[in-house]
């Protein structure tokens, strides 16, 4: 017969050892579902960020959002391949929107405004009604605050012709 070993192993846990684990580990279970489920709640309204950190990706060239001091505003943005899309922000959970193809002599317009601003912007006044975000270069853009009297034309021609999604 072999040697007695001086090594003892473990004793197994009781059943209730075992019984008193699961129901702690069920219980922090339950407690991360139930809170999953609640979420946090939403204490202040959400707020939409500046008109200039719209632009610069996806093809965006101009954004124009008012009225800007709202937690939920019309935002129409410019693509950079003459689509114009307006959608409230933040959006209606089915995301609507409505959009129209820029005529030539409307992409040209935006163009020329959004090159001159990049040379020399208007000054930002407040209080402001319009916030006006627009690329000039890849990684640069600007940001322009107006009255609400003080919308360039070829900007303001365009919010009268592209509805507001119904």
């Amino acid at each position: 017969m072999w040697p007695r070993s001086k090594y003892n192993p473990p004793k197994p846990i009781s059943n209730s050892g075992l019984m008193i684990t699961y129901a702690c580990v069920g219980a922090m279970l339950c407690l991360i579902f139930v809170m999953a489920a609640l979420g946090r709640p939403n204490k202040e309204p959400t707020q939409v960020g500046p008109a200039n950190n719209v632009v610069n990706r996806g093809g965006r060239i101009v954004a124009v959002q008012f009225p800007a001091l709202s937690s939920r505003v019309d935002r129409t943005t410019i693509f950079d391949h003459g689509l114009a899309s307006r959608q409230f922000v933040p959006s209606e959970p089915d995301g609507r929107y409505s959009r129209q193809q820029l005529t030539p002599e409307q992409r040209q317009a935006i163009e020329d405004l959004r090159i001159e601003w990049c040379r020399k912007p208007p000054r930002s006044v407040q209080p402001y009604y319009y916030d006006i975000g627009f690329q000039c270069s890849a990684f640069r853009s600007r940001r322009v605050l107006l009255p609400q009297d003080a919308l360039p034309p070829v900007l303001a021609t365009l919010l009268e012709t592209l509805p507001a999604p119904q």
